[in-house]
Parts: C-alpha cells; structure tokens; sequence
C-alpha cells in the first residue's frame, strides 16, 4: 500500500508542475472625477470626466458603469498594460434638479437650474382722448392726443392704433375715408405719458376717432371763399355775378379734379392687381410645361434603360454562344 502511494506521488507531483496556474486580472483604478459646469441651463450640455489606470501587466477591457441619478450609463474601455487613459462624455439634461454622479468609488453631483420664467408685462391704461381743433378747414392739421400710463414693473414698447373714419353717409369721397395708424410708445416701469400725434386732413366732412375703445370726432369744412375782415369800417362791395360765377366754376373744377385724381388712383390699383392674375396664370402654365417636360424625360430615361438592358442581355448572349463554339472548336 506505501509503495502505491509512493508511485502515485512520483506521478501526479510532475503533472502539477506542468499545469499553468492563471493569475486574476487586477481591478483598475478610478481618479480625478470632474464634472464641468456644476450647474448648467435646462437642455444644455455638461461634461463629465475621470482617469482610469490598469495596474496589472496585463491588456484590460472594462466596462464602467456611469450611474446619473437612476440611470446607469455602461462606458467600456480597452487598456494595456499599466495604461491610464482620461475618459469624457457629454450629456444633455431637460429635466431640472441636482444630479448625483457615481463611477465606482468616485461621487460627484451637478446641478440643472430651472428656467426663469418671465410673466409678460401688463398693458398699458389709455385715458382722456382729446381732438384739437374740434372743427378744421379743409388742409389744416388736427392733433389727438391721449394719456398713457404703464402699471407695470417692466418697460415696454407699445403700439397703439389710431383709427379715422369718416361717418357721413353718404361719404363725401369715394373710397370711403377709413385709416388706421399705429404709433408706438416707449414707457419705463410705472412711466406716465401724454401722446400727440398731428395729420393733416385733406378730405372734409364728419370723422371719428377711435383710440383704445374712446371715440371722439371732429370736422373738417372747405375754406370760406369770402374771407371775413374784422376791425373795419363797413363797406358795400358790389359782386360781379359774372366773377362769382366764374370762382365757383373754379372751386368745382378743383374738387372734379381732386375726385378725377382718386378715381385714377383707383384704376390703377385694379390694373396691378389685373397684372398680377396674368403673371400667376402665366406661372402656373409655365409650371405645368415644366412638368411635362420632366414627365416625358423620365419616359424617355426609363426607355434608355431599358434598351440598354436588353442589349447586356444580348452581349451576354454572344459571349456565351462564342465560348460554346470555342470550346467544341476545341474538342
């Protein structure tokens, strides 16, 4: 029985020494964990990065796993042998709050900041619409003015509309009378202002003006054509019936051709708007050859391949009965 065993030491020692015995691979090393910025906008990026070191004489490929916040990020990573390598990867968060950031035994955190929100500034109070004069010649100017005050705590620049229409019926000119302008107003926080805003009327008869849901009006007459004198004595002038017949002819022939000037500027805008229906129907038309053409160069694209097909067919064909005949040649 000793000698058995004896032999079987003799045997089973030597194989032991000729098994190679595998040595485990060495955790690498994790250093210099920087995240850059600590606090970020919401939907910007952050970049975060850290050192990795192989201390074993071996070639390393690891995985690391990036946890932020609740999500775990798997980064893997090739290194050779006592190698150390800086490791970076960006990130774009949407959701604001702190984040914690682990990679093994390293921590760090940044930060999302929530967006500042910014309420949209109050209107401003429009008050004491006020015409001045309240009855005008025609070619004079009229003035509206109106107060405006800002409540708020922010300066703006506001548009105000500014509408004038003339109200009698029927209307003294044809279009109508009826504009809107727009004048803007800079105010500081809590900045009160008087506006005026002057317009020269060349249309006469009764208007309104309507500003921030006030309503005032005025009126324009045409000019006295007997001028009144004051502060002298008396005097009887005798009329040529003939003279003021020939003024008021005058009178009529200027406003026929301030009439005859708006109708002109009506046609005109009718002719444009005439061109501009030929030069679209001319578009479209045009569009639609260039269509066709295209259509038709398919066709005659898709015909090319195909003929171009069928002669690689043929070609084919020849070479294959050429071969054929070489080889019985041959035989």
């Amino acid at each position: 029985m000793l000698s058995v065993l004896i032999l079987l030491t003799l045997v089973v020692i030597p194989v032991m020494a000729t098994i190679p015995i595998a040595t485990p691979i060495l955790p690498p090393i994790f250093t210099d964990l920087n995240i850059t910025p600590s606090e970020i906008e919401l939907g910007t990026e952050v970049t975060i990065s850290f050192t990795i070191t192989n201390i074993d004489n071996q070639t390393l490929v690891y995985t690391v796993i990036m946890q932020i916040g609740e999500l775990n990020f798997p980064i893997d990573v090739e290194l050779e042998a006592n190698e150390s390598k800086t490791v970076s990867r960006s990130i774009t968060q949407y959701i604001p709050g702190e984040y914690n950031v682990t990679i093994d035994s390293l921590e760090g955190s940044f930060t999302v900041k929530h967006p500042e929100i910014t309420p949209p500034p109050l209107p401003p109070i429009i008050s004491n619409l006020i015409i001045t004069p309240d009855e005008l010649e025609l070619g004079d100017e009229v003035t509206i003015n109106f107060d405006i005050e800002n409540y708020g705590s922010q300066s703006i620049n506001y548009a105000v509309d500014i509408h004038i229409e003339n109200v009698n019926d029927p209307p003294p000119t044809w279009p109508p009378y009826d504009i809107t302008m727009k004048t803007w107003v800079d105010l500081e926080a809590y900045e009160f202002k008087t506006v005026f805003f002057t317009i020269t009327m060349d249309d006469v008869g009764d208007f309104n003006v309507t500003v921030a849901g006030m309503t005032a009006s005025f009126m324009v007459i045409p000019p006295d054509p007997w001028p009144v004198i004051d502060d002298v004595d008396p005097v009887i002038i005798v009329v040529d019936p003939l003279e003021e017949l020939n003024s008021r002819i005058d009178y009529l022939n200027t406003s026929l051709l301030d009439l005859s000037r708006k109708f002109f500027l009506l046609e005109a805008v009718e002719e444009l708007g005439s061109k501009i229906a030929n030069m679209e129907t001319a578009l479209e038309t045009y569009s639609n050859e260039v269509d066709q053409q295209i259509e038709d160069l398919e066709k005659d694209i898709s015909r090319l391949q195909t003929s171009i097909l069928y002669a690689c067919i043929a070609t084919a064909i020849i070479a294959v009965l050429g071969a054929f005949l070489l080889i019985k040649r041959m035989n």
